[in-house]
């Protein structure tokens, strides 16, 4: 008897049936959250269309955005609603170690992917190069792969920040993640509520609303 294909090929033809493993080249563009503090709780505004953008259920995203910022919370229609003063760092931080976590595949960096369930463990599957982990493990770092996704400051809305210098015309100046906040009539130090005005690629202009000392 003998065989019609050597090993080598029988590999070959194995490896041919794989899925085709690509690096995902497009930026993932998620809301800033838009947080505002009523009395001593925190509320981000903008909570669902998040959720929708990075296609998550909000209950799921909610449970391990509390265990990662450390307080309770509740959905209230569109909105999150945190106990405490929380900071917005304290908060996109919390977004974005969910997001690399529970939405980015860990091999071709897509964020088309989905939550299943395989016997009593959650895997995150990729529908784009069909890689399926364990949540929790392969986690990508952020700073490893800066542009794997990016959190979009949008004209209107309102953002809290802390202005770190100033331009050449003395107009203060914030960082929030990729962008540039330009806020005249600030000074480094000062913790402001600004609304943004003009948005020109990776720089804002906004105008003060209000000025709040804010939790680190």
């Amino acid at each position: 008897m003998s065989w019609k294909y050597t090993y080598d090929d029988l590999l070959e033809r194995a490896y041919s049936q794989l899925p085709e493993v690509r690096e995902y080249s497009e930026r993932f563009n998620i809301p800033v959250p838009e947080i505002v503090y009523e009395g001593k709780n925190t509320v981000v505004r903008n909570y669902k269309d998040i959720c929708k953008t990075i296609n998550r259920d909000p209950r799921q995203v909610l449970q391990v955005m509390l265990r990662e910022i450390g307080t309770a919370g509740e959905i209230h229609g569109e909105m999150l609603i945190l106990q405490g003063r929380i900071s917005s760092n304290k908060i996109i931080d919390a977004l974005e170690s969910y997001v690399l976590s529970y939405v980015i595949c860990s091999e071709c960096g897509s964020p088309d992917t989905e939550l299943i369930k395989q016997e009593r463990n959650l895997m995150l599957k990729c529908h784009a190069c069909g890689a399926i982990r364990p949540i929790g493990l392969a986690k990508i770092k952020l700073k490893e792969n800066p542009q794997m996704f990016v959190l979009i400051v949008k004209e209107g809305r309102e953002y809290d920040v802390i202005i770190e210098g100033t331009t050449p015309e003395g107009h203060g100046v914030a960082k929030l993640r990729n962008y540039t906040i330009v806020v005249p009539g600030t000074k480094p130090g000062d913790r402001v509520k600004v609304r943004v005005l003009r948005v020109d690629r990776n720089t804002a202009y906004a105008e003060v609303i209000s000025r709040e000392i804010l939790e680190k």
